[in-house]
């Protein structure tokens, strides 16, 4: 199935990204509908003089809307008004969820109208100074323990992993910055601990062979996971007990 489609267009699988690629946050005129014309959510369609200040607007990449929306978002231009077509498994998936103006059942396909108004271009992380990609990494790092602590695994370990983004090895952070080799280390073992969580242990294991840790051996996960629920969780590496 095709995971957005625009009017007439190629799929958004095709579709060639445009300046909104690599943007931080926006502004969007959207009404979304249920396949029997029920409309669940609109906003910037309003009937009076104020749309303007009824728009939409989130942050791409944060897993603040669905994942087509997000993706499709990235193809547009300022100005452009798109329809698409959003299937469950990039819509809200098997399970009931309450928007602002209807219920969308489970397993639905969904239909938005979307404009985009405006955008706000995020800084690339090569045009970013030592602190600011420091930084960065510190928020992206204390979201990852945030959902880690809410048992949301997958989502910290997303965190995580843009978290190293902002900090991986380069000339820009010397070795012997003590801060910079500590916060890599606990984004990688957060991240490592995240997948072992998810049971995606052969990732996990990567992780904790490139921070040299002891692989895990597991036919014996499940014993060790029974003793560590007994301990005390650490406030500086989610997963590890001590």
């Amino acid at each position: 199935m095709d995971l957005v489609t625009r009017a007439g267009q190629l799929t958004m699988m095709k579709l060639q990204f445009h300046l909104t690629q690599h943007c931080r946050s926006l502004s969007v005129k959207l009404i979304g509908k249920l396949q029997d014309g029920t409309v669940f959510l609109n906003k910037g369609y309003n009937d009076g003089d104020d749309d303007e200040a009824d728009l939409f607007e989130f942050k791409t990449d944060e897993e603040q809307v669905i994942d087509g929306l997000d993706k499709a978002v990235l193809t547009m231009k300022k100005g452009e008004v798109a329809l698409l077509t959003i299937t469950p498994e990039y819509a809200f998936g098997s399970s009931e969820s309450q928007q602002e103006l209807a219920v969308v059942p489970p397993n639905s396909t969904v239909y938005y109208e979307v404009e985009l108004v405006s955008f706000v271009k995020a800084k690339e992380v090569s045009d970013m100074n030592t602190e600011e990609k420091i930084e960065a990494a510190r928020e992206k790092r204390q979201e990852g323990l945030a959902l880690v602590y809410a048992a949301e695994y997958a989502r910290a370990s997303k965190r995580f992993q843009k978290a190293l983004k902002f900090i991986k090895y380069e000339t820009s952070f010397p070795d012997e910055d003590r801060e910079i080799v500590s916060l890599r280390f606990s984004c990688n073992l957060g991240n490592a601990c995240c997948l072992m969580e998810l049971k995606d242990y052969e990732r996990a294991n990567k992780y904790f062979k490139d921070l040299n840790l002891k692989r895990i051996d597991t036919k014996t996960l499940a014993a060790n996971r029974k003793l560590s629920c007994r301990r005390k969780p650490s406030k500086n590496c989610p997963g590890i007990c001590i």
